[in-house]
């Protein structure tokens, strides 16, 4: 036997390690900082620019989860801003602080997996506008005969694309 110190895995890394990589594959989800202190944990992490809206969405569910069971576990969401090497003329930035309290922890992440899993396959939704091209004539789209696509002008072969369906 060692006389190296063990290192002790709180009983809830497991669930919280299985929440971070639902979150991951969602927003890309990176953790900068983890703090655990007694029945609470503190995660510091980045998520990318492109996932702002959809990471609002996931934690806009993990919130509401988060009051429905506000008697088993608790989560603060926020923005820590901070200065990139602590040079405060660098540049300025911020990541996503949450912070989870429960006396089970280890239940609180398996609940919280379970709401961000929810989200997989979900796609934000937009509405289609139509915007006319600039310069676009209404006739565009008319091909030799009336309708559909048509050959580029100037061109005297058709397109090699256009072969394959001449076989």
């Amino acid at each position: 036997m060692s006389n190296e110190p063990v290192a002790s895995t709180p009983a809830h890394a497991v669930a919280m390690s299985e929440l971070f990589i639902v979150l991951k594959s969602l927003v890309g989800f990176s953790v900068a900082e983890l703090v655990h202190r007694g029945d609470q944990v503190r995660i510091l992490a980045r998520v990318p620019g492109e996932n702002g809206k959809r990471w609002l969405d996931v934690v806009r569910s993990l919130k509401a989860e988060s009051l429905r069971r506000r008697d088993v576990w608790s989560l603060d969401s926020s923005k820590d801003y901070f200065f990139v090497g602590d040079d405060p003329d660098g540049d300025f930035r911020y990541a996503w602080r949450l912070i989870v309290k429960s006396s089970n922890l280890g239940q609180a992440f398996v609940e919280m997996k379970a709401v961000a899993k929810n989200h997989i396959g979900k796609k934000r939704t937009g509405q289609l506008m139509e915007v006319p091209l600039p310069g676009a004539t209404a006739s565009r789209n008319r091909g030799k005969h009336g309708g559909g696509a048509r050959l580029t002008s100037g061109s005297k072969e058709s397109m090699p694309a256009l072969e394959l369906f001449r076989r």
